[in-house]
């Protein structure tokens, strides 16, 4: 194994505690990782991160993490959890060629112009019979990407808008106000906008996610007038949302969605001060599993000099510390136009209806010179001079309510390696794709089955090769590992991965 790798071996020890989690009101968010296949931007280096749009079902808010290399693939998941369409964006220095998509002067494939917007780029996407268009904002720079079929479609409409948020804390500040925008603006003053869209729109997908270094604020439909409506109501919110007010309304958002101290009694009967709040209680949820917890902590140690060291969902041991001001401040900075994309598929005149209403709202704002810089994350480097070895605790149940815990065969134990402190070619990326996909695609690849039959643990961990991040990683592991076993499960990773390399 080469030291020019950053790689952490990442067990998770077993330890007794508490694994209580608070509800608060029910909030249905959820923060994810990246996934595996992740919706990659469609963006170069010299441009804001794009929207990844991973269109779930089955959630309210849904949390969510993009990359500005050269290969991209983009998978949009429109409505009830239907794929509309996929295909690979090859990404250069003068935005696009070559790949599926090919230059046009097709008239019937002209993109809708607008006089607010510069088009930087306009390509047919033969596979997909469709036509991608980039547009630039005049006044503020923002980009508005387009993917409008050729033919009329009866499919979802799709719209969404992203800002590319990077915290510099594990606060949760970009989970929190994820939840927050959707709690009223200036046109829509109501207290809960999204609940109300949900029961009186004709929406077939309504979210919003965050991810570690982007929120998405994503709606779908198949009628156009629903459609306006949606957009109408989540520009709205993104970019005047009463939560960030000076004063009791701004501050009561805060401290519904975020954190607040609430008085409770024990079972004794005794008076006690406790936190309460939406994401607060979530993220206690998301903290008490430890496959989500062993994920945190390998992205905590792979990435010691960039914002993915920090938790954008929030650690319940530091929401807490998040102030009103802080909030404020990171609103103000992350979500300008300047530092936005927006996205948009449907038909032509949906195209125009959008371009239209989303200049309504960007020509309120000049163009904000620093807003990308703020919102730029540099690449983590390899710094390990030798593979770091690290481990945490995680809470385990009573067994048989007796007060003892099972611990033995609970631990988790994953490697994980930084793949690319610079930027992977096409050829790379590729060849990495394959490569994980031989290796841990499916049951019968090399190092999968291998740790399967290898029984050292009860299931694998680690999703392989990861590209959802700005950089790529790949992780493999297994969970339900006695202590004695950690280092053979290690070892096999390793000794899997030589003998491949040697064949």
């Amino acid at each position: 194994m080469s030291n020019r790798n950053n790689v952490a071996y990442s067990p998770l020890e077993t330890d007794v505690g508490d694994n209580d989690s608070d509800s608060g009101r029910g909030s249905t968010s959820k923060h994810f990782r990246p996934p595996k296949n992740p919706l990659d931007q469609l963006s170069n280096d010299n441009s804001i991160l794009s929207t990844m749009f991973r269109f779930s079902s089955g959630y309210g808010h849904v949390d969510g993490s993009s990359r500005s290399d050269n290969v991209k693939k983009t998978v949009f998941l429109i409505g009830a959890g239907a794929i509309a369409l996929s295909f690979f964006l090859s990404i250069t220095n003068d935005r696009f060629g070559g790949g599926i998509m090919g230059r046009t002067n097709n008239n019937n494939r002209k993109p809708p112009n607008h006089s607010s917007y510069r088009i930087l780029s306009s390509d047919y996407l033969q596979e997909y019979n469709s036509v991608l268009t980039i547009y630039q904002h005049a006044k503020t720079l923002a980009e508005m990407v387009t993917l409008i079929p050729t033919e009329p479609t009866q499919d979802d409409k799709a719209f969404g808008i992203s800002f590319r948020t990077v915290p510099t804390d594990s606060t949760g500040v970009a989970h929190i106000m994820e939840h927050s925008v959707l709690c009223g603006s200036n046109k829509f003053p109501t207290k809960d906008p999204f609940l109300h869209l949900m029961k009186g729109s004709l929406n077939t997908f309504l979210n919003a996610m965050t991810y570690p270094d982007r929120t998405v604020y994503p709606v779908a439909s198949r009628n156009a007038k629903d459609l306006k409506n949606l957009m109408d109501v989540y520009l709205d919110a993104v970019f005047f949302p009463r939560a960030v007010k000076e004063g009791e309304d701004g501050e009561w958002v805060l401290m519904q969605e975020g954190w607040r101290y609430e008085v409770e009694e024990d079972d004794g009967g005794e008076q006690e001060l406790v936190y309460k709040g939406v994401v607060y209680s979530e993220m206690k949820g998301v903290y008490s599993d430890p496959d989500s917890l062993l994920d945190r902590f390998s992205q905590h140690l792979l990435y010691p000099d960039n914002t993915y060291q920090h938790d954008s969902g929030g650690d319940p041991e530091f929401i807490p510390s998040l102030t009103h001001e802080q909030f404020v401040n990171f609103h103000r900075t992350f979500y300008h136009p300047t530092n936005s994309q927006s996205f948009l598929y449907g038909n032509k005149d949906d195209a125009e209806d959008a371009l239209s209403m989303l200049d309504g709202y960007l020509s309120q704002f000049n163009e904000d010179v620093n807003a990308r810089k703020q919102s730029e994350i540099p690449r983590q480097q390899w710094t390990f001079k030798e593979p770091l070895v690290s481990s945490m605790p995680y809470a385990v149940s009573d067994f048989e309510g007796d007060g003892a815990s099972d611990t033995d065969g609970k631990h988790f134990i994953c490697v994980t390696w930084l793949l690319d402190p610079e930027p992977m070619d096409v050829l790379t990326e590729l060849t990495w794709s394959l490569f994980d996909h031989l290796l841990f695609g499916t049951e019968t690849s090399v190092l999968q089955k291998a740790l399967m039959e290898s029984g050292l643990g009860t299931d694998v961990v680690g999703d392989g090769m990861a590209s959802g991040l700005l950089q790529t990683t790949f992780a493999a592991g297994m969970k339900g590992v006695k202590e004695e076993n950690v280092a053979n499960v290690i070892n096999l990773v390793l000794d899997v991965l030589a003998m491949v390399a040697k064949d």
